[in-house]
């Protein structure tokens, strides 16, 4: 079924695009007509709220990578390459006042998921059609990969005055930054805070938003499945490109009945400066003054029904809560995040263990040139477990970033150009040698 929807939407795009000159985004006419006074805001609210309508948007990012990696040292390998950080495409349909549908694919190459093994047998016959004909069959594991996936998918209810219900594959209110679309954020990717955040899963939620939209909160329940074999101590729950491997994406079934539950309230008591719990960062509104503080929380039974294995670690839940606080302010914004999530799981003993994880990120970013450049600084910390239980990627109890970013933006164009270079730190058990692994980041992204 979701692979027929992916190419539906698929047939549809190129259909839509085949006559791409006559096309115009609604959003770009409604400004360049604000621009002109022809209409007002109240005039743009109106004509966006008609149904029924279709939206559709996107991005295609590109990025080079360069980790200057140190061979004499184990799992510090040198990287330089080009690659596809994310292809997708946005459809959002109103059908009527009350309801809506969004759904996004994503065909970036950097976004595979490995298809469970399957195995295939290939049957040979020896003197076939003889009295001595004998029969040999031989079966091989075999393994596919999907690269196109659903990120949302998901129906939205909006009865007046009672916020929103969204119904299907979409984000858990968990972390600013998570939140936040990688259209907004000030760097390249996501802070390592954020890595802690469950992502999308599937599931119903409710949002709301009080007092003049400077109060929203957020509550729903998931399936919330994790990847078996996560907790191992010589595996990290981050994988090279920064994407969280610790929960199971777009998962259809629920092994062991139980959910997730999550919930997030923010406030934003100098004025509303986003769109409920995803405020803009480089937003180029140019606000006096905004403050946002937030605060999430989640929690997850995830054992399997059959419990833990003896091959290897098994979950049986976790639990988080994150804190974050903003500020944007004419050309300066700025955040702080603190995060901890507790993973409980059997070892490969059926022991029960608990690997307690922490992370904070200071952040900020400096417009220097008018809606056109700025400059980003950003500290990261996480700590993969107090318990030593966990580890990173090449083995260390711990990270610590320092990344310096510039932001180049051609609005009219629907570009960014984004540059980073991260100086990398990680705390190695006993006296490891640490690996050299400073990165060098640039992006080109095109959003529509």
């Amino acid at each position: 079924m979701r692979k027929l929807l992916v190419m539906m939407l698929s047939l549809g795009f190129l259909a839509a695009t085949a006559r791409a000159g006559e096309i115009v985004g609604d959003t770009l006419l409604f400004n360049r007509l604000k621009e002109k006074g022809v209409l007002t805001d109240d005039d743009v609210n109106e004509l966006k709220s008609a149904t029924p309508r279709v939206e559709l948007g996107g991005r295609f990012q590109v990025q080079y990578k360069n980790v200057f990696g140190d061979q004499s040292v184990a799992n510090s390998p040198v990287t330089d390459q080009f690659f596809i950080r994310r292809a997708r495409i946005e459809l959002k349909a109103q059908l009527t006042p009350l309801a809506f549908v969004k759904i996004e694919p994503e065909f970036g190459q950097v976004a595979q998921k490995t298809v469970p093994s399957a195995q295939t047998c290939t049957t040979t016959l020896t003197n076939a059609g003889t009295a001595a004909e004998t029969a040999a069959t031989a079966c091989t594991n075999t393994a596919s990969v999907n690269t196109v996936y659903l990120e949302d998918a998901y129906i939205g209810i909006t009865p007046s005055g009672l916020g929103e219900f969204d119904i299907g594959n979409h984000y858990v209110p968990f972390s600013l930054e998570a939140l936040t679309s990688d259209k907004k954020i000030a760097f390249v990717e996501r802070s390592l805070t954020s890595q802690l955040a469950p992502f999308r899963q599937l599931g119903v939620s409710w949002q709301h938003q009080v007092f003049d939209k400077t109060v929203s909160y957020q509550l729903g329940i998931w399936n919330g499945y994790v990847q078996p074999g996560s907790f191992s101590k010589v595996s990290s729950t981050i994988d090279k490109n920064g994407a969280n491997q610790f929960y199971t994406i777009n998962l259809g079934s629920n092994d062991n009945q139980q959910y997730m539950y999550a919930a997030r309230v923010e406030w934003q008591p100098l004025g509303y400066m986003g769109a409920g719990t995803n405020p803009a960062q480089e937003n180029f509104e140019h606000f006096d003054k905004r403050l946002g503080i937030g605060v999430s929380w989640y929690s997850s039974a995830d054992a399997p029904s059959q419990g833990g294995g003896a091959k290897a670690d098994t979950e049986r839940g976790s639990n988080g809560i994150d804190v974050d606080l903003q500020y944007k302010g004419g050309p300066i914004w700025a955040a702080a995040e603190y995060a901890q999530r507790n993973i409980n799981y059997w070892d490969n003993a059926k022991a029960e263990q608990t690997a307690k994880q922490t992370s904070y990120t200071v952040q900020a970013s400096w417009m220097f040139v008018e809606d056109t450049a700025s400059l980003a600084l950003r500290y990261e910390n996480l700590a993969f477990d107090g318990n030593k239980l966990m580890e990173g990627s090449v083995g260390e109890d711990a990270d610590a970033w320092t990344t310096i970013g510039l932001n180049w933006y051609l609005l009219k164009s629907n570009i960014r150009l984004q540059a980073n270079y991260v100086m990398k730190g990680e705390t190695m058990p006993g006296n490891a040698a640490a690996p050299k692994n400073d990165a060098f980041l640039a992006m080109a992204t095109y959003h529509f």
